[in-house]
């Protein structure tokens, strides 16, 4: 067994020594090849993908290119194995050194060297023979070396995850989506990345061509079935180990990276929601007032605060987050919303401090324009009183404008020179009030009050004895003489001049005073009196105001009289609306009674009473000729009560009133009133007389023969 071990084993055949000495070391070489170099440096998975294609690949220093040259070393050492063998093939001397040596030896040594030399001849054949076994072992040995290599690259880079205090090796972003925080790249990128690397690695070591597939030794070995070092390390429960286990490593640091990133940036989202609904055209087309604007910018002031916290790169275990690019990307938000904000603080303060400072000045000014002159000194006391009332909203506003511009340099905002300009004068402007021009105005008052007040006073009695002449102008003349009861709209036009330049005018002017004395106070004449509640009573107003409201009704109610009686009499009656008229009579009767009450012994509300009055007495005959059941019959009868020629419907349509009280209709009155009952109870009974032919105009009566009489027909039961 020894004996056909030792024929079958390389290292017991010296020529096949040295070479595999020589392989072996070469596989060592091989097994130090990198087909992939984790290094403590920190990548994308972009970067780190395209390092680790510069080491597979690099033509200076790339695993691609030393595996050639490992392969060609293989190939030489084998090229020269196969030549050492075939030499010692060819040794046989020629026949002249079978000559010399056959005339120099013995027959006994001829016999030994020839013994001798076809026992290596025969070792030379079987070396032969060994040659597709060594060449089939070298690439067993050259092809295991790469499954080594790339197992071996699959346990470092495991190694280089999973140490202690691990550095970081990739890189991920952060952003916001609609719904969670993400992360690029995500799980499936970092899949994808280790598929491309564990491609790149079998591209690599699949590229070295299997010696036993060189053209050369195809004389000496045939390999069919031949597997690739992929299909080898996919089988191998190594690799595959380390492959699991560097996926799931990746897959649990990258779900623990989503779940610390969600918690360290979701609580930013609010600063990309607010970026997603900013529009400042929107924003500058509204309107703002400060509290809406100091609330917005504290707002951004916030966000920016919470963005000087933002973890920009935390790093957790192989990963770094890279969180700059989202950070950048929300800075802006801010600040392009707060430097908006600030261009329109700056706009409103500036608006808002032009108008304090115009307000201010026309204050100032108006309080400097003193007149001791009764209504000028009035306006301005009005003024003063107006002024004081609007103190707190002037302070209100003044404080505003401190406020914006505060603010304004709270953010740091820098203030134009012209804006700095308005806002010193308005400061000297409200100083200058405050405490000059209000406490000026209110010492003037003090001082002329007494005095204005005394004034308004004597005015106040002057208008009072106006009055009093115009009281005493409505008890004369035109405006109680009976005889202008015909032209009473002359009257009336008399009363409205009074009313337009006397009554009204004093009223005007009592108003006025009433408004002084509220200013400045009664005199004590007007302020102990026992009446009036310490103001000045227009009496003397009062009176003539009421004499001339009444005088003015029983004129209009007069004029009015004169034309609707006008046009009662000389209208058509029958289009007279009697119902009405009776109305209109007993109105103006009622109006007439009571001014006879407040215009005691005035002799024209006595005579338009009795006008009325008398009218009055007379409706109870005019509403029985008014009865709209009254026929062409009734009034045939009518007219020949007192002795007019009836001459048909056309007499009665075109009778009037004066016509019928002429020829002594009312002297009828119980005559017209029998005719007018009369029509109304026979119109009463053509009502009853209609309604029962229009319910048998379309009653079917049905009838039958009576006894077959031939003409006879009776109802039919």
């Amino acid at each position: 067994r020894r004996q056909r071990l030792a024929r079958s084993c390389f290292f017991t055949k010296p020529m096949f020594v040295e070479p595999i000495v020589q392989i072996n070391s070469l596989i060592r070489e091989v097994e130090d090849v990198k087909v992939m170099h984790v290094d403590q440096g920190c990548y994308t998975i972009q970067a780190f993908m395209d390092n680790q294609q510069q080491i597979r690949a690099s033509p200076v220093s790339g695993a691609h290119g030393d595996f050639e040259k490992k392969h060609d070393a293989a190939i030489g050492i084998i090229d020269r194995l196969i030549a050492t063998v075939n030499r010692s093939l060819e040794m046989e001397p020629n026949a002249a050194d079978r000559l010399a040596t056959a005339k120099s030896k013995s027959m006994v040594q001829e016999k030994q060297e020839a013994r001798e030399k076809a026992r290596l001849h025969r070792i030379a054949t079987k070396d032969s023979s060994m040659i597709g076994d060594c060449i089939r072992m070298i690439d067993y040995m050259f092809q295991a070396s790469l499954v080594q290599t790339v197992i071996e690259a699959s346990k470092q880079f495991y190694g280089r995850l999973d140490q202690k205090n691990v550095p970081k090796l990739f890189i991920i972003s952060v952003g916001f989506s609609d719904q969670a925080v993400t992360l690029d790249p995500n799980v499936d990128d970092f899949m994808e990345m280790l598929f491309v690397l564990n491609e790149g690695c079998f591209h690599v070591v699949n590229s070295v061509q299997s010696i036993t597939c060189v053209r050369q030794y195809e004389h000496y070995c045939r390999v069919q079935n031949h597997q690739t070092v992929k299909d080898i390390l996919i089988k191998d429960r190594t690799y595959q180990g380390y492959q699991m286990a560097i996926r799931e490593f990746i897959t649990n640091t990258v779900e623990d990276t989503q779940t610390a990133a969600t918690t360290m940036y979701e609580p930013y989202r609010q600063i990309y929601e607010y970026g997603k609904t900013w529009d400042e055209d929107a924003w500058n087309e509204q309107e703002h007032d400060y509290d809406d604007l100091q609330e917005h910018m504290a707002h951004m002031r916030e966000f920016l605060n919470d963005l000087d916290r933002f973890k920009a790169n935390p790093i957790l275990g192989v990963i770094l987050v890279d969180g700059k690019t989202l950070k950048n990307s929300l800075v802006p938000i801010p600040e392009a919303a707060l430097n908006c904000m600030k261009e329109t603080l700056m706009s409103l303060a500036r608006e808002k401090c032009k108008e304090a400072y115009t307000r201010f000045d026309q204050v100032n000014k108006l309080l400097e324009e003193r007149n001791k002159e009764l209504s000028k000194f009035a306006t301005y006391a009005k003024m003063y009183q107006m002024v004081q009332d609007e103190i707190p909203d002037m302070e209100e506003q003044m404080a505003e404008v401190n406020e914006m511009y505060g603010l304004l340099r709270d953010y740091n905002v820098k203030i134009p020179s012209q804006d700095e300009f308005y806002f010193d004068a308005l400061t000297a402007k409200e100083s200058d009030f405050s405490n000059k021009k209000i406490m000026e105005a209110g010492q003037f008052i003090t001082q002329q009050k007494e005095e204005m007040a005394q004034e308004t006073y004597q005015r106040a009695l002057k208008v009072e004895e106006e009055m009093k002449l115009v009281a005493e102008e409505l008890v004369v003349g035109s405006f109680i003489d009976p005889e202008k009861i015909p032209v009473a709209h002359e009257v009336l036009e008399e009363l409205d001049k009074i009313l337009e330049t006397k009554v009204k005018v004093f009223e005007e002017r009592a108003q006025t005073f009433s408004e002084y004395e509220g200013l400045l106070g009664a005199v004590p004449e007007v302020a102990n009196a026992e009446e009036g509640n310490g103001k000045f009573q227009f009496l003397e107003l009062e009176n003539t105001r009421k004499i001339f409201n009444d005088k003015l009704k029983l004129w209009e109610v007069t004029a009015q009289w004169q034309e609707m009686a006008h046009n009662w009499n000389v209208s058509e009656f029958l289009k007279v609306d009697v119902e009405d008229m009776n109305k209109k009579v007993i109105a103006s009767y009622k109006t007439a009674f009571g001014l006879t009450k407040s215009l005691e012994g005035d002799e024209v509300a006595v005579k338009v009473k009795g006008m009325i009055e008398e009218w009055r007495a007379r409706m109870p005959v005019i509403l029985d000729l008014g009865n709209p059941a009254l026929r062409p019959r009734h009034w045939e009868k009518l007219f020949k009560k007192i002795n007019l020629a009836y001459k048909g419907p056309s007499s009665a349509s075109s009778m009037s009133l004066t016509q019928l009280e002429g020829n002594g209709i009312f002297d009828h009155a119980e005559f017209v009133s029998e005719v007018s009952a009369n029509a109304s109870g026979e119109f009463a009974l053509e009502q009853s007389l209609d309604q029962v032919c229009n319910a048998w105009a379309e009653l079917d009566l049905p009838i039958m023969n009576h006894r077959n009489q031939k003409d006879l027909w009776i109802l039919g039961d």
